[in-house]
């Protein structure tokens, strides 16, 4: 089969993993053999899973569209703007935006401009206070995430809510 439209391929980098030359030597041949018409660099900038993941370094960037082609151009970081809607709470809306995409506190801040930010910050310890949402360590940063986000170095505790027996109830699971 051939494909005939336009083919975008994203790769992220992590530090220390896989932006050495020879990796991205590696992922240039890959690519080669698809032929994309462009490869999006990107990098973690959102809490990742496991604490030791890292951003590459601007050297490894300035290696990766180097090694990987013209057609490869490093994204750059997107600040996201969450909208709550217009009857949604302070609490319910920091919640709302939490479960989705855990935030540095001052994104947040900036994101629920409608209230004072001192209000945005009592909040925030206000449903700590109550375990609704947690903060997790990542990139150098404290972000604000909901109580039952998982991170791979992080014990789940035994009562969570989240621990399962057996299968989920939409699945269905055949012997």
């Amino acid at each position: 089969q051939v494909f005939n439209g336009i083919l975008w391929v994203e790769v992220m980098l992590v530090g220390n993993l896989n932006d050495s030359s020879s990796n991205l030597r590696n992922i240039a041949a890959v690519l080669e053999r698809v032929e994309p018409d462009g490869i999006h660099i990107s990098v973690p900038t959102r809490p990742p899973a496991e604490p030791w993941v890292v951003p590459p370094t601007r050297e490894s960037l300035e290696r990766a569209t180097s090694i990987l082609g013209s057609v490869a151009e490093v994204l750059p970081r997107i600040d996201i703007d969450v909208k709550s809607g217009a009857d949604d709470g302070l609490e319910s809306s920091i919640l709302a935006i939490v479960r989705r995409h855990p935030m540095r506190e001052d994104e947040l801040v900036r994101n629920l401009a409608r209230w004072a930010p001192v209000r945005v910050k009592e909040s925030l310890a206000a449903l700590a206070v109550r375990g609704e949402i947690r903060t997790v360590e990542r990139l150098g940063s404290r972000f604000w995430c909901a109580a039952g986000t998982r991170f791979s170095d992080q014990k789940e505790k035994k009562n969570s809510k989240r621990t399962r027996r057996g299968p989920r109830p939409d699945r269905v699971v055949s012997a």
